[in-house]
């Protein structure tokens, strides 16, 4: 399974990269220059769906091959890295993040300058590489840190915040064929970030991080944007890392359990409280009947009815 963790996220990634020639050809064929809109059921159209369904089903069936094995509900051993490769990469990105940021700051994303959202979401994207960051320090440090749950919910709050500001962008061109497979990664990869931000908050699902994050890395990879501004490269960039290297470490983590030390005890029971007034122990009750009773014979008849008795002293009496 080790081997085999390592080709999942490769395997969609394959298939994305597939789908991005595909998409960059359907951009530069299927649109009219003149009127700027795009072919219907144009050929490469279909076939470059066909491979987002082909990748969707790829990674729901990698999903379900995985639900039989759980994993700690506790980032640091459900991710944990054996080596410093994924702290190196995260490095990576907290710096790119951070250019991509004060670029955005200065400039913006569009051709009007930095306004208001421009600057907060360079903001969320310094906050997202750095959470990164110190998820990876907990990943291989093996040991949690209480910053793990701030640090994931700064990723999915940057993706949410650029999903947004995406859209709002796009909104306006009639030409959805230009746009589309961009916030469908950006969906994807929110939804694979929120189920990734659950081992920080002790709420592990497995299969449904793994099918959303194989998912947003092959849409993703389709939405690689070529034309656009570098900022907007950057966060893709980053996106497709911190999927990448995060649903790995899961692969190779599941169905390990957590050591004994941080294993939950179970509860001992409690022990009753003692009696303050303990009564004196008074040892075996005496024979009253001096031994009497010992020498009665023994006998298999039922004892008489008390209406019986009763009836015997009437008719004494009488």
């Amino acid at each position: 399974m080790k081997l085999k963790s390592f080709f999942y996220p490769l395997i969609a990634l394959v298939i994305g990269a597939v789908g991005a020639v595909l998409h960059h050809v359907q951009l530069q064929t299927i649109v009219d220059e003149a009127t700027g809109l795009a072919q219907r059921w144009a050929t490469i159209s279909i076939v470059l769906a066909g491979v987002c369904v082909l990748g969707a089903l790829l990674a729901l069936i990698l999903a379900l091959s995985c639900s039989h094995r759980s994993a700690p509900p506790v980032w640091h051993r459900s991710l944990a890295a054996k080596t410093v490769l994924p702290l190196l990469l995260s490095i990576v990105g907290f710096a790119g993040m951070l250019y991509a940021a004060w670029f955005c700051w200065r400039w913006g994303l569009g051709a009007s300058g930095a306004g208001t959202l421009d600057k907060l979401l360079a903001v969320f994207a310094a906050l997202a590489g750095l959470g990164w960051l110190l998820l990876s320090i907990s990943s291989l440090r093996k040991k949690h840190s209480g910053l793990e749950a701030l640090s994931a919910l700064l990723v999915v709050l940057f993706l949410c915040l650029w999903l947004v500001l995406s859209y709002k962008a796009h909104s306006s061109d009639p030409t959805k064929i230009k746009y589309i497979y961009d916030l469908l990664g950006l969906c994807a990869a929110t939804v694979g970030s929120y189920y990734l931000a659950g081992f920080a908050f002790g709420r592990s699902r497995p299969r449904g991080t793994v099918f959303f994050c194989l998912l947003a890395i092959t849409l993703c990879a389709v939405a690689v944007p070529i034309d656009a501004v570098l900022p907007v490269q950057i966060f893709a960039g980053f996106t497709l890392l911190y999927l990448f290297v995060n649903v790995l470490l899961l692969l190779r983590n599941l169905g390990t359990e957590l050591p004994e030390e941080e294993a939950e005890a179970e509860p001992e029971p409690e022990a009753e409280p003692a009696d303050p007034f303990p009564l004196p122990n008074l040892g075996e009750p005496e024979d009253l009947t001096d031994g009497l009773l010992q020498d009665m014979p023994e006998t298999d008849e039922a004892p008489p009815a008390l209406d019986d008795i009763l009836n015997e002293y009437r008719d004494a009496d009488k």
